[in-house]
């Protein structure tokens, strides 16, 4: 049921926790504080109300401040790619532990169950297609690509130069009338997480050809990555993560 306030910090910090170990890998924030909000129940009416006078929100004003606490007692770490996973004394987090008691001290008891969280059957069926789309030859990332393109509408579609050995690059035009935009695409298959600096090289690299950008990754943005991309005055690029596309595949009946 949704809530009319924002939640407690007893309740960020387990949740947190709980999430962290249900995801059962790095992620970012904007992951993570999406499955929070919809594990406690956070509608987007509570999630939008303003920290002050700035431009940031309530909710992930606490639940950065809640995660940095959790780092500071090595329950949770973040690396220089700007994913946050569990240390191994979270992963191992257990009634009677040390970290457990460290918790109830700081934050009180847990309103969740504490045992290892499951991941869901579809959770686990996402994660091993996109290990699959990862590792698979590039020719066959190639043709899943260029079918993903074609059913989301785009035509003339030039995938045949590469950036490395498992990245594609090309263009397409997008459109059905007399005028068709050029799009400049990139896809990558690797499982490195993309950051600004590749968003900033994305745009050069669309120099002459293009006002328009299609970034697609197997992995995932960083939030700074993101934020490049939403830029305002720069050319538009559009981003799909892993999670985004294994979704629309599924939905285009694209098997990986």
């Amino acid at each position: 049921m949704n809530r009319t306030k924002l939640p407690s910090n007893r309740e960020l910090a387990w949740g947190t926790i709980h999430v962290m170990r249900r995801l059962d890998r790095p992620a970012l924030i904007y992951e993570i504080n999406d499955q929070l909000a919809q594990f406690l129940g956070v509608p987007l009416s509570i999630r939008r109300i303003r920290h002050g006078r700035g431009p940031e929100f309530e909710f992930d004003y606490r639940a950065e401040w809640i995660r940095t606490n959790l780092k500071n007692l090595d329950a949770i770490y973040n690396s220089s790619r700007g994913e946050w996973a569990l240390t191994r004394t979270g992963r191992e987090l257990r009634q009677g532990s040390d970290l457990y008691r460290i918790l109830v001290q700081k934050y009180g008891h847990s309103p969740f169950p504490i045992g290892r969280a499951r991941k869901s059957a579809t959770q686990n069926r996402k994660y091993k297609r996109l290990k699959l789309l990862q590792n698979m030859d590039p020719h066959s990332f190639k043709n899943i690509c260029r079918e993903f393109l074609i059913k989301s509408g785009f035509q003339q579609i030039d995938m045949d130069g590469s950036i490395c050995d498992s990245d594609l690059e090309g263009t397409a035009m997008l459109g059905m009338d007399s005028v068709p935009i050029p799009v400049s695409i990139r896809c990558q298959q690797s499982a490195r997480t993309i950051g600004p600096i590749e968003i900033v090289n994305f745009r050069r690299a669309m120099a002459g050809r293009s006002e328009k950008g299609l970034l697609i990754t197997a992995s995932s943005f960083t939030e700074s990555a993101r934020k490049e991309a939403a830029r305002i005055g720069a050319w538009e690029i559009v981003l799909i993560d892993g999670n985004s596309l294994y979704d629309l595949l599924k939905k285009m009946n694209i098997q990986i």
